[in-house]
C-alpha cells in the first residue's frame, strides 16, 4: 500500500516527527472546536429557555 502523503506548501519531504507535531496540533484544534461547540449549544439552549420563560410564561 502506498504511504499517505501530507499536504505541504513546499516540495521538501516531511519527517515523521513533523507529522506527529502536526497531528498533535490537529488534536488540540479539534478539542478546542468541540469545547466551543458544546458551550455554544448550551448557551443557545439557555437563551431559548430564558426567552420562553420571560415572553411566554
Amino acid at each position: 500500500m502506498a504511504e499517505q502523503q501530507s499536504a505541504t506548501f513546499s516540495n521538501k519531504p516531511v519527517s515523521a516527527k513533523q507529522k506527529e507535531v502536526d497531528f498533535a496540533e490537529h488534536e488540540r484544534t479539534y478539542g478546542a472546536f468541540m469545547r466551543l461547540t458544546k458551550w455554544g449549544v448550551i448557551a443557545v439552549v439557555a437563551l431559548l429557555a430564558i426567552l420562553y420563560l420571560t415572553l411566554v410564561y
